[in-house]
Formats: structure tokens, sequence, C-alpha cells
């Protein structure tokens, strides 16, 4: 059976790569360019991009893009181009940028949606006493607002879908694109720490890996996924990769973060698995 949405990840691969090339000179018409090709790899492709949107709209959307996009402002074009594939509501259908627009920039910390609110749960080493604060602002900005605007640039199916797709909170050049911080350099974050003390930590933008690899290896891990020893977890500061090293005296979904694990639970009656990695072949 055809899965739907999958040749749409594809395609949009395919788009992040030309997007990459056309954006070094950043000109409407190179703009055109792209534009063009988003939509004939989608219509071309994806077996039924119009599921979740009135299809003519956006195709009048996606054309005004080249015609609005401003030269000294690529970042914020790629945004928009990635909003509107975004609006399709295919989690396997998605525009990633590239450091030619800027988005090898990144804020060392990972930021995750809980029941009870948004919390850092990876950061870099030298705040290492913060992991695991609370995040009120970004910028001023409440922060389920700024998750609102950082979760408009992916797909999502569902409201699990949508609560997962916080990663751009930690991109410089995505943030200012969407106008939730005003300088890309660096952003302050209003927080309330472990201990119940409201603080302000004000992060600096850092040069990195710019592929999104990370959002798919849990929430211990973040932007610096190149050399994930750079960050700290909240779960008693472990590095993200300790996590592939089981130890049972660990919650359930921590203990082992390798390809997969499953455990018998003899008191429920139960058998809890966990996949962590999967890979067509």
């Amino acid at each position: 059976m055809r899965q739907p949405g999958v040749v749409g990840q594809i395609a949009v691969t395919a788009i992040a790569a030309l997007l990459a090339a056309a954006a070094q000179a950043v000109t409407p018409q190179q703009w055109a360019l792209d534009v063009r090709l988003i939509e004939q790899r989608i219509t071309s492709l994806h077996p039924n991009p119009a599921r979740r949107v009135t299809w003519a709209r956006w195709i009048e959307a996606l054309k005004s893009v080249s015609g609005d996009a401003v030269e000294d402002d690529p970042a914020r074009t790629a945004a928009r181009l990635m909003q509107l594939v975004a609006r399709l509501g295919d989690a396997h259908t998605r525009l990633l940028p590239s450091a030619t627009v800027g988005f090898d920039r990144w804020f060392p910390l990972r930021v995750y949606e809980f029941s009870d609110g948004y919390f850092i749960t990876a950061i870099g080493r030298r705040h290492a006493k913060l992991v695991a604060a609370r995040v009120l602002e970004v910028d001023g900005m409440a922060i389920a607002d700024a998750a609102r605007q950082a979760s408009s640039l992916l797909s999502s199916e569902n409201d699990f879908g949508r609560r997962e797709a916080t990663y751009y909170l930690s991109s410089p050049p995505a943030l200012a694109a969407l106008g939730v911080i005003r300088d890309p350099s660096r952003m302050t974050l209003k927080l309330i720490d472990r201990s119940g003390q409201q603080r302000h930590l004000e992060l600096a933008a850092t040069v990195g890996d710019p592929s999104m690899a990370w959002i798919q290896w849990g929430e211990m891990f973040g932007p610096l996924f190149d050399d994930p020893r750079r960050l700290v977890t909240a779960f008693d500061h472990l590095a993200p990769l300790d996590y592939r090293t089981p130890d049972d005296s660990r919650p359930l979904h921590l203990r082992h973060r390798g390809r997969y694990a499953f455990w018998h639970l003899e008191d429920r009656g139960a058998i809890y698995a966990q996949i962590n990695f999967l890979v067509d072949s």
C-alpha cells in the first residue's frame, strides 16, 4: 500500500538542494525558479497535495513569494516557502533550508513542549545549570506564541506532531524571519530554573552543521549534533550519546536509546517496546 506523502519527502529534498544553489545571489528571478520547481515537484510526485489546502489559493500564494522576495533578506523568503510547504499538512513533505540562506547558525539548546509547559531538555555545557529550566518568554514574546511561529515551518499531521515541531526555536535566522527575535545573533530567554527562581539567559548564535538530522534523535539532542558532547541534558546532566548505553535506573523512555529496546513489565503484565531508529532498506 502506498504511504501518503513519502514521495513528497523526496521531492522536497531535491527542492532544498536547488534552493541552496540559487540563494547565493538571492534575486527575485532566482527565487522564481525555486517556486516553479516546488510547484512542479509537488504536483508531479505528491499523491494528494490538495488534501488540506485549497489548491488554487495555495498555488497563488506560492507564486507571490518570488514577486515579493527581498534581495537582502533571503531567510525571510525561505521561511515563507517553508511555511507554504508546511501548510500541506504532510509530515513527510517539508522544505529544509541550507547554509547559503543563513541556516547554519544555531542557538545551543533544545526546547521541548510538555503537558506543563516548555522546558530546556538540552543546552550547551556553558549553561549547564539552566538545563531543565522552564521557558516563559523568548525576547519578550510568550513561549507558546514563539513555539507556534516556529512550528509553522514544519508540517504536522496531528497535535503530537505539532508539539514536537519546536525545532526552529533553536534557529536564529528562522526566529528573526518570523519576528520572534530582533537580532539574529542573540536571543534572551526568560526562565524559571529548577529551584523556582526566575532567570534571564542571553544566548549567542553559533555556527554549526546546517543539517536537521538531530530532530529525529529525541529530545536529548540539539543542533550541535555534530559533537553532542557539547550538550548536557535535563536528566542527570548526561550527554546525548550517554543514552545509547543501557541503564535500568533511568525512566523507561530514557533507559536505552539504541536502535530499539524492550522490557517485560511483570507488575503491569505488559511489554514496553521502543523503536528509536528506522531506516529504509
